[in-house]
């Protein structure tokens, strides 16, 4: 295919491009007779264009229109359709896509948007505006004979042929087919679909399709096509099942489908299909010394997100302030540094990074420190340099976002001390590595080594570096379905099982008047700068336990070996859980330090106190991997379900189909879907369905959630 730009003046010469078909023209006001109004300027002068008799004006005529301001129309020609989508965004994306496929096609810029012209596939039987298609864009259509549109020539503001197809134009894409007219803004798919929000869009306009008709061939080839074209990363094959087979069963509803079976296990219909986990422990605050927990207390209620968000990457942001000064031993050759890689999962907008910032702040201001040292040394530098007895000093950094490992690897070369690598959105740098050497690198390896703190090499530059005691901590943030997706695909290499997720019950983030007061930052900075001020020597501070803190770890390990012993626990929780014994060491060293810097202990050593903080904290983290694990687990139809019954609990437990969809609650936006969701909980076993007389009269679904449930649900 070639462009073949069209002329201005040659504009009658529109019939090459649709192969000898008649072409009918009509005037349009354009600004011709001083008119300066856009939309008045697409009206037709020439109104008779659907008559059979309708005639041409000569090209004369046409032409001094044109000289005068008039504009152009051509009609639709015969056995064609134009797709007129105003939207840029959405308009450019399509275009773009249309042009990969290779595609035949005619397409028009307009200032609103673009047009598409295709030969018509007579799914479109009549002429409309606002109409939502299969893949869930709003477009306007416009028919042969019936429709026009404005032909790009002088005058005509901002609109112009964009490609010009010289074969036969393919039959208007499936992409384009109409399910509904006047879509609400909610049925509107947003393009392209982000990461954190893949699945679940997908799953619902899957159900959408099918209330309004689709079939399941024609669904798996919307979804097929939706995953490649739409997402700006696109999902496995095998989710893309998952989520078909939901919305298959989510909407089976008709007499020939059969209304929904009960979940069945060992063949016991009535045995509740297993519910995913929602509760999980609390994060133990008390663990911490006062000057800690004031701060994350008073500021979690001033962000108004779970205190969580601010303690978790807390824990890899002073474990690398400690760094490399100071190492754990529990038993002769066993040593645990202060490495941690955290992670907290939420919704977006709900504040994790807000959070992770309040407790950064002692590390940004290290960080200026570490510049201003900088900055004075160079100038040194630059007055010594001729005498050649300095070496020329370099910026030495506590925290980077780049996570290119050759980076983070010379930065903690030049800041022995240790580095933070800290990111918005840590599935980047999970899904990332090798990937700028087309997946051919062996970057996830020496994470690997990174976290256990052995040595590393690095090539850089045409330089080889080594790093002998490396010490990187990682803290970041996530969305849900974008873990479930590394989850899915997971690779049993040990890199998922050495993060510490949290995935606390969030909450929406609705303002709060409550204030963060200076003195409780400065309280808190003193505290860790304290533990900032401790030099750094060649080798580190050995931290010993004393005989009744390491019996009470011995006790904790052997527990929890005895717990991923069990035949349910799969080789990712085994993973985790055998990290979670190493990390249990790290704990309690950075709790005692922390006491330590703050005055609550004198002891040198890891005592009792320290260790029950440090188990506390490593059931916490089970808790929390444990309910990451069974969210990853759940299909979407099951996701759907548990994000109401949380809702349905606020609501004392019972809750009509009203309530649901007048709410819009997960989408729902009938009785009938509504009453739907509620036939499904039934069948799980979680709830049971009753009918009642409501104050008009009026037949009322209800559904009542059973004790169980209740009991387990957050």
């Amino acid at each position: 295919m070639e462009v073949n730009p069209i002329k201005i003046l040659k504009q009658l010469e529109l019939v090459e491009l649709f192969k000898g078909i008649p072409l009918k023209f009509i005037r349009l006001v354009g600004y011709a007779d001083q008119n300066m109004d856009y939309k008045r300027a697409k009206a037709p002068i020439d109104r008779d264009f659907t008559q059979e008799s309708y005639m041409n004006p000569s090209r004369e005529a046409l032409g001094e229109w044109i000289e005068q301001g008039g504009w152009l129309g051509m009609i639709v020609p015969d056995n064609h359709i134009l797709i007129d989508i105003d939207d840029k965004q959405i308009g450019d994306y399509m275009y773009q896509q249309l042009m990969k496929d290779k595609a035949s096609f005619h397409a028009i810029q307009t200032p609103n948007g673009y047009q598409f012209i295709f030969k018509d596939n007579r799914k479109v039987t009549r002429q409309t505006v606002k109409t939502l298609t299969e893949i869930g864009i709003e477009v306007d259509y416009r028919l042969e004979n019936k429709g026009y549109f404005v032909v790009p020539t002088k005058g005509t503001e901002n609109r112009r042929w964009l490609y010009c197809c010289n074969d036969p134009l393919d039959d208007m894409p499936f992409m384009f087919n109409p399910i509904k007219d006047k879509p609400k803004e909610r049925d509107m798919i947003p393009i392209p679909i982000i990461e954190g929000s893949r699945n679940q869009t997908l799953f619902e306009h899957a159900c959408r399709l099918l209330y309004y008709g689709k079939k399941a061939d024609e669904l798996k080839q919307i979804l097929m096509y939706m995953n490649k074209h739409l997402l700006n990363m696109p999902l496995k094959a095998a989710e893309i099942e998952n989520i078909f087979n939901s919305a298959l069963k989510y909407h089976k509803r008709d007499s020939q489908e059969g209304i929904l079976q009960p979940f069945e296990i060992n063949g016991d219909e009535h045995t509740p299909k297993p519910l995913p986990i929602t509760k999980v422990k609390a994060f133990p605050l008390e663990i911490f010394p006062t000057s800690v927990k004031g701060l994350f207390t008073v500021a979690s209620k001033a962000i108004s997100c779970p205190i969580d968000y601010i303690a978790v990457p807390f824990l890899s942001i002073v474990g690398t302030i400690i760094g490399n000064t100071h190492v754990a031993e529990i038993k002769a050759g066993y040593k645990k540094k202060a490495i941690l890689w955290t992670c907290s999962i939420g919704s977006s907008g709900y504040a994790k990074s807000p959070a992770k910032d309040v407790a950064l702040k002692p590390l940004q201001k290290i960080q200026e420190q570490l510049h201003e040292e900088y900055e004075q040394a160079i100038e040194e530098y630059e007055l010594n340099s001729e005498e050649g007895k300095t070496s020329k000093p370099v910026v030495k950094r506590a925290f980077t976002s780049d996570a290119t490992l050759e980076a983070v690897i010379e930065l903690n070369k030049d800041n022995p001390r240790g580095i933070l690598f800290e990111s918005d959105e840590l599935a980047g740098w999970l899904n990332g590595m090798n990937q700028y050497k087309g997946g051919k690198g062996n970057d996830r390896q020496r994470w690997l080594k990174l976290w256990n703190g052995t040595a590393v090499t690095s090539d850089r530059k045409s330089e080889k570096l080594y790093l002998p005691n490396p010490l990187i901590n990682v803290t970041g943030t996530a969305q849900p379905d974008v873990i479930k997706s590394i989850l899915n695909n997971y690779i049993s290499d040990g890199l998922i099982e050495r993060i510490l997720f949290c995935y606390p019950n969030s909450f929406p983030p609705y303002w709060s008047e409550q204030e963060i007061p200076p003195q409780l930052e400065e309280i808190y900075e003193e505290t860790l700068f304290k533990l900032y001020q401790i030099k750094l020597t060649e080798e580190p501070i050995v931290v010993l336990f004393i005989g009744g803190a390491r019996e009470i770890y011995e006790k904790w390990h052997n527990e929890t070996v005895e717990e991923s012993e069990d035949a349910k626990f799969t080789e990712l929780l085994k993973g985790h859980w055998a990290k979670l014994r190493g990390y249990c060491i790290s704990f309690a060293l950075i709790i005692h330090l922390l006491r330590l810097a703050d005055g609550e202990k004198e002891s040198e050593k890891i005592t009792e106190m320290d260790i029950q903080g440090a188990i506390r904290l490593a059931n916490y983290f089970k808790s929390h991997f444990l309910k990451l694990v069974s969210f990853a687990n759940s299909d979407i139809e099951t996701q759907r379900v548990m994000n109401v019954l949380g809702k349905i609990k606020q609501e004392g437990g019972t809750i009509t189909t009203r309530t649901v969809y007048s709410n819009g609650w997960c989408g729902i936006r009938s009785a009938e879907d509504a009453k739907q969701l509620f036939e499904l909980i039934e069948s799980y076993g979680w709830g049971n369905i009753t009918v009642q007389k409501n104050s008009h009269g009026k037949d009322s679904v209800l559904i009542t959630l059973t004790d169980d449930v209740l009991s387990q649900i957050s």
